[in-house]
Formats: structure tokens, sequence, C-alpha cells
């Protein structure tokens, strides 16, 4: 149960996918999608359908072909979830990428990043703010399909934050995404219990932003379509 992450590694060096100083920088969530690359396999008994890895490269493929992402998270000893998107279409033939997401972050370079892992080519209409109290005055004027927010910047009170989104929550009836590099253990719990709220450490940005937001989105008009 779960992936051996150092084992993946290691056949991965040996395979020439990776070099020791690429490996030596690189985050748990870029590892763990190591096992996705064309021809890696850690199994020593090859048959005609399996250890020559080539069906978790080929899953990847065809869901990336369907404009889609994949997202792996493993506990080594207890177990793995997959996850994965694909683009799917509203009632009308929307298409879900086609949301508008309202982004609450104080850093500019963070917000400089989320438009480049959410970009307009991809059909995201994102807006930014500097500081949650002008995000949630914008939803006073317009409706949003997801709003995103770092927890540590004006306008919000970090012991008061789990309150605060669940009346954002009620109120406007949209999904929040919760992305902080530093989470307290108690106000994650308190966030995780709030529905249609989910959090994501900042360091897994790059692999899982994206199907993240799709994923959020595609449960919230299943939801609303009822």
């Amino acid at each position: 149960a779960g992936i051996q992450v150092e084992k993946v590694v290691k056949k991965s060096i040996e395979k020439g996918i990776i070099t020791k100083d690429q490996a030596a920088s690189m985050t748990m969530p870029e590892m763990l999608m190591l096992i996705f690359e064309e021809g890696l396999s850690t199994t020593k008994q090859v048959t005609e359908v399996s250890g020559r890895g080539v069906g978790m490269n080929a899953l990847k493929v065809q869901i990336e072909n369907l404009g889609g992402a994949i997202y792996v998270a493993s506990d080594e000893g207890k177990g793995t979830q997959f996850r994965f998107t694909v683009c799917a279409r509203r009632e009308g033939n929307e298409d879900l990428s086609s949301s508008k997401i309202l982004i609450c972050e104080d850093d500019m370079a963070m917000t400089d990043l989320y438009q480049d892992l959410l970009p307009v080519s991809d059909g995201f209409n994102i807006q930014c703010y500097n500081d949650a109290r002008s995000g949630i005055e914008q939803l006073e004027k317009e409706s949003f399909d997801l709003m995103i927010t770092d927890i540590r910047m004006p306008g919000i009170d970090e012991d008061m934050l789990a309150g605060h989104l669940r009346e954002i929550r009620e109120k406007y009836h949209m999904p929040i995404l919760v992305v902080s590099a530093f989470f307290d253990e108690k106000i994650r719990k308190e966030l995780e219990k709030i529905a249609a709220v989910f959090v994501l450490d900042k360091n897994n940005m790059f692999t899982a932003l994206k199907p993240t937001v799709h994923m959020m989105l595609l449960e919230a008009s299943k939801k609303a379509a009822g």
C-alpha cells in the first residue's frame, strides 16, 4: 500500500529520466508524478500486460488529450489516491474552464503564478485582489464560480478564518480553495469540515492547482444541476 517514492526516484535515475541533481531538488509531488513517465516500472516481473512502464503513461496521455489533468497523493504503507479531471460542459455546452475565479492574494509573485497556471488561453477568467476585504466587496458586485484565498494577508483574521469562509460559502454559494504554505493543523481541520472548502499547500501548486480547480468546478456544477 502506498508508493515507494525512493524506489521510483532510483529507477527514474537508472532509466535516465532524471539526474541525481534533479532528484535532489524535487518536491514530493514531483517525485510522485514520475510514475507517469513512459518506460518507468519498478516491478521485477514483466508480462505481456504489465511491468513495461506503459499503462500509467498511457492513462496520463489519454486524460491530457481530453483536456484534463491527473494528480497523485500517496502515503507509503497506507495507500495512494489518484485524482483526475477532464473538461466537462455545463448545461448549454459552456466549458467548465470558462469560469470566473476570484483570487485574494497579497503576494504579487503569487498572483503572477496564478495567471500562469490558470491562463486566459485555457478559458480561465481570474480577478486578483491584494487583500481579502477588496475581494469580498467585489462579491457584492458580481458573481464568481470559485474563490481562492491565502490565509495570511490583510483583511483576514487567521483565528476566525473558518468562520469567515463558512459565512462566505453560505452567502455566495460557491466553492472556496484555501492556499497557503503555512497551515496550523487546528485551522486545517476546521477548514476541512466546511462543505465545498478545500485546502491546498502552496508547495503543491504546480502539480495540483489546475486539477483541483477543475474538480471543484465540476462538483459545483453537478450540485447546481441537480
